[in-house]
């Protein structure tokens, strides 16, 4: 009897110890859950607002009647919540100093250290005497490091090739919303006589000739070449499609997405509600390369003054497009993912991403002699 007894007991305990550790494994198996699905935003989703019926972004309202007072330097009633007014180390404000009329503008965002594929677009693509009868200017911008111990450097090759602006923000990726609106701001002060203004990262390829094609004929491009091409009367009708747009045409073309924030945390691209609540982004253009017309730049140069900074530069220019009913223009011959190289299939890109500095020499000077760059 004393033996069942001892035995009932050391059932009845190991019974405890048995739904003690059950217990313990479904709290651990319910925090490991709940962190899998915090993380990985699988709550944010059903908290999110329609981008289709509810977008607002500050500041809120109609911002474009403050910014065509403020363009015309007229009295503003909005109230100013931003500005990206830093110092120009490097202003480089005579670069643009020019009677003749300037066709394109290319702005290069480059990192400090970044010197040989400044050289290289300096010897490819982005040489500004690539065409006797088209005007382009070249500029760099930079932020600084957290030393700034590179400034005589930047400033010797500032007077060696005059191509270079610089200004007083610290130089990181998630400061590339900054150093995209201080090029809107320079180019709005100290260059507005461009017609067009082409933005670019420094690890791109891009064809300036097939740039010029596009501009003449953007809704049609790269086809109407084609048609051109096949035809027996070919020159004639290459004159009768020089099409020029407006000068005052709102323009603002590049690979346009149209994509969803992400909400897990583990991506450097995370995006809480907080900072923006709606399920989808605005159209923007990536913004490893894209064309703005003289317009459209300076209306978002100064949109920018009445819309909260975002950390993430190409949301931020659909953002601005966005608030002044501007439709970005979408051409799939920005090439904004990385793919390998084709010489034939290159006859009509305007821009690919991710090329070091001698593959994209490589690239360029084999579609020079091809005829497309």
């Amino acid at each position: 009897m004393a033996y069942i007894l001892k035995r009932s007991k050391y059932f009845l305990c190991s019974q405890r110890i048995l739904n003690y550790y059950k217990k313990v494994d479904f709290w651990i198996i319910f925090a490991i859950i709940a962190i899998f699905v915090y993380i990985f935003g699988l709550l944010a989703h059903p908290f999110e607002l329609s981008y289709e019926t509810a977008f607002s972004y500050p500041l809120k309202g109609n911002i474009k009647n403050c910014v065509a007072a403020l363009a015309n330097k007229q009295t503003v009633d909005c109230r100013i919540i931003n500005s990206y007014d830093y110092k120009f180390l490097i202003d480089n404000k005579l670069k643009c100093d020019t009677q003749t009329p300037i066709k394109l503008v290319l702005i290069i965002k480059s990192a400090i250290d970044h010197v040989d594929r400044r050289a290289a677009i300096r010897e490819s693509w982005g040489h500004e005497n690539r065409f006797s009868d088209v005007t382009i200017k070249r500029l760099f911008i930079l932020g600084v490091d957290e030393e700034n111990q590179s400034s005589d450097l930047i400033q010797n090759e500032q007077n060696k090739y005059g191509d270079i602006i610089q200004a007083n923000f610290l130089d990181t990726y998630y400061n590339n919303t900054i150093k995209t609106m201080v090029g809107f701001s320079w180019a709005a002060q100290h260059c507005p006589n461009g017609q067009f203004y082409v933005f670019s990262d420094d690890d791109m390829f891009v064809s300036i000739k097939n740039i010029l094609k596009f501009i003449r004929n953007p809704t049609e491009y790269p086809e109407y070449l084609e048609k051109s091409n096949n035809s027996a009367v070919s020159n004639f009708i290459n004159k009768g499609l020089n099409y020029e747009l407006p000068e005052n045409v709102l323009f603002l073309s590049g690979f346009v997405h149209q994509s969803a924030p992400h909400r897990h945390q583990c991506s450097k691209w995370y995006v809480s509600l907080k900072e923006y609540p709606y399920d989808f982004w605005p159209p923007y253009p990536s913004a490893g390369s894209y064309i703005v017309s003289r317009e459209a730049l300076k209306l978002m140069h100064y949109a920018s003054f009445f819309t909260q900074h975002f950390r993430f530069d190409d949301i931020y220019l659909g953002l601005l497009a966005k608030k002044l009913g501007i439709e970005p223009f979408h051409c799939p011959k920005f090439l904004m993912f990385e793919a390998p190289y084709d010489a034939k299939n290159f006859k009509y890109v305007l821009a690919a991403h991710g090329f070091h500095s001698q593959e994209m020499t490589k690239i360029w000077l084999e579609q020079k002699m091809l005829g497309n760059a």
